[in-house]
């Protein structure tokens, strides 16, 4: 959901595909790890990103490849710019979420309901009484 969260901000679609040698010759010279959307979303499927850290790395490293190689004066770099801060955002907030679910989880799962009380009381009490 997260992803299309994403893909679905209005310059999503700049980032879903790799970018063509056709229109940047030496892209993939300057950019060594090239990301788009598309991979990110097939890297998912393949179980290469398995969590949503993973997840934030990938598209951090998409946003900052088209920071770096693009001037600053260019079409793209605020583009790319609103794009890493709308993603930044979405993703600390599904983290934020993640960790409050998991905080719950773990009180949860470490407070013993009445009934198991009773039960280890029970049990110690007859094993006292032998």
């Amino acid at each position: 959901m997260i992803w299309n969260d994403i893909a679905n901000h209005r310059y999503g679609p700049v980032f879903l595909n790799p970018v063509k040698v056709e229109d940047a010759p030496d892209y993939y010279d300057i950019i060594k790890k090239p990301m788009d959307l598309n991979s990110i979303k097939q890297r998912v499927k393949d179980g290469i990103i398995t969590n949503t850290i993973e997840f934030h790395r990938d598209v951090m490293l998409m946003c900052t490849n088209s920071l770096m190689y693009n001037q600053e004066d260019s079409e793209v770099y605020p583009m790319a710019l609103e794009m890493k801060e709308h993603a930044d955002h979405e993703i600390k907030n599904l983290r934020m979420y993640e960790n409050r679910r998991q905080q719950r989880n773990t009180t949860t799962s470490k407070q013993p309901s009445a009934g198991t009380v009773r039960r280890r009381i029970s049990v110690n009490s007859t094993h006292e009484d032998k």
